[in-house]
């Protein structure tokens, strides 16, 4: 972030996105800002976790199922 930071110094121009309905509401770029854009890689980790977990717990059931 410090890099973000010295890169872009006071009076900079930065592109900024809002809601018309809500100008009150902005955000900046997200592909100019640090660890912005697409997140797919954390997901996909996220995605498979839950699926050896929920594996895991299927299978728990079914053993105790069959006692």
């Amino acid at each position: 972030m410090q890099q973000w930071v010295a890169a872009h110094n006071a009076g900079a121009p930065l592109t900024v996105h809002y809601k018309p309905a809500d100008p009150t509401r902005a955000a900046l770029l997200a592909t100019d800002m640090p660890l912005g854009g697409a997140r797919t890689p954390s997901n996909l980790k996220l995605l498979g976790g839950t699926a050896a977990i929920f594996a895991v717990l299927c299978a728990a059931a079914y053993l105790v199922r069959r006692l």
